[in-house]
């Protein structure tokens, strides 16, 4: 459903040049140089990453009260 038109006008503007370069930026300037990447509680978790091992990160980004008890 992409208006390929609208899409290839706004590339062309470069309306968002200068957003996407500070992001860039930002996340080489924290250890990140893919996707996708995602830091959680301080851990980097990159590339193509288990629920599972979202889920254990996650949980022990939690303090204990919020913790799954099962």
């Amino acid at each position: 459903g992409l208006d390929q038109a609208a899409f290839e006008a706004c590339m062309d503007s470069g309306k968002y040049l200068e957003k996407v370069r500070q992001d860039t930026q930002e996340g080489q300037s924290r250890g990140i140089n893919g996707t996708p990447s995602f830091v959680i509680g301080g851990q980097m978790l990159v590339g193509n990453v288990p629920l599972a091992d979202f889920r254990e990160v996650i949980e022990a980004a939690l303090p204990a009260d919020l913790r799954r008890q099962d």
